[in-house]
């Protein structure tokens, strides 16, 4: 069984950039967007509705899932106890054609998955390292102010709005802290090792679970 490297990473720690090098120096795929787009063409709809799936719904977006199951004459019909089976795809059912993806991923090897929750999917899977990569707020808003051309307080902004919606997203689809290092078999921080010290740090790492697997890293 082949090795693959889950990573998580806060924003303007410059994780993507990471994952790239590490994916480069073992020669394994680095994916990203393809997972959505494989989990699109899996599920027959467009990748925007996909994209979708990848964030924590409102209440009116849950009340659409549930009265979109069913066809208007239906909906008086369903019983006191409970809803019947769902004929229709929900946004949870397009969550599930994204695990799918990682999991057909995970067991395939040889990859760098970036995002898509994928280390709490993979965490207890034998040849899967997960990575969160990490760095401190300050370096973080700097880090997106240039970036993104940003004032420092917009940047600020940014920063904790994508740091809640992560959290969100772990906590509500698995009951999961984001930040928890339980999730994590090695957290890099950016800030202190730069993304070559960091990538050279997960390289390392993934060749010493490659060679417990006995595959190639």
């Amino acid at each position: 069984m082949d090795l693959v490297i889950a990573v998580s990473r806060q924003l303007g720690a410059d994780g993507e950039a990471v994952a790239r090098r590490v994916a480069d120096e073992l020669n394994f795929q680095y994916l990203d967007r393809e997972i959505v787009s494989r989990a699109a063409m899996l599920a027959g709809v467009s990748e925007e509705a996909l994209e979708e799936a990848e964030k924590v719904p409102s209440l009116l977006a849950r009340i659409a899932d549930v009265l979109g199951r069913y066809p208007a004459d239906e909906l008086f019909a369903i019983p006191v106890g409970g809803l019947p089976p769902a004929p229709a795809l929900t946004h949870d059912a397009y969550r599930a054609f994204i695990e799918q993806v990682i999991r057909s991923v995970a067991e395939r090897g040889r990859a760098v998955i970036v995002g898509h929750a994928a280390p709490v999917l993979l965490k207890d899977y034998p040849n899967a390292l997960t990575v969160f990569v990490a760095a401190p707020l300050e370096y973080r808003v700097r880090q997106v102010a240039a970036q993104e051309r940003l004032d420092l307080k917009a940047a600020e902004k940014r920063v904790r709005d994508v740091d809640r919606q992560r959290a969100d997203f772990f906590k509500t689809y698995y009951g999961a802290d984001w930040r928890s290092p339980e999730l994590y078999h090695l957290t890099v921080n950016t800030a202190r090792f730069g993304v070559e010290g960091a990538a050279r740090l997960v390289v390392a790492a993934a060749r010493l679970v490659a060679e417990r697997l006995g595959s190639p890293g």
